[in-house]
């Protein structure tokens, strides 16, 4: 399993709380603002790498290390999320 799975579902548990979208742009504006509250969520976003099978990609970080969430989108699809730490 992979960072992006656990992202994925926490996206779809969160859309079920909200109304259905009547179109592709609602959808799409539904899911960035998600995204955008998970980005402001650092301890959600922490979370996710506790989890027992994908520690592997946990880094622990340093007292003066960000961590970076990159949104990647492309077209209709789910958007691609990237993780950096400085």
């Amino acid at each position: 399993l992979n960072p992006d799975e656990y992202l994925n579902n926490i996206i779809k548990n969160k859309m079920q709380s909200l109304p259905q979208a009547h179109s592709q742009d609602e959808l799409n504006s539904n899911v960035h603002g998600i995204i955008k509250q998970l980005q402001n969520d650092h301890s959600k976003v922490k979370k996710i790498f506790d989890h027992d099978k994908i520690k592997y990609a946990k880094v622990e970080a340093k007292p003066k290390n960000k961590l970076i969430l990159i949104i990647i989108r492309r077209g209709n699809n789910l958007p691609k999320l990237l993780f950096f730490r400085t």
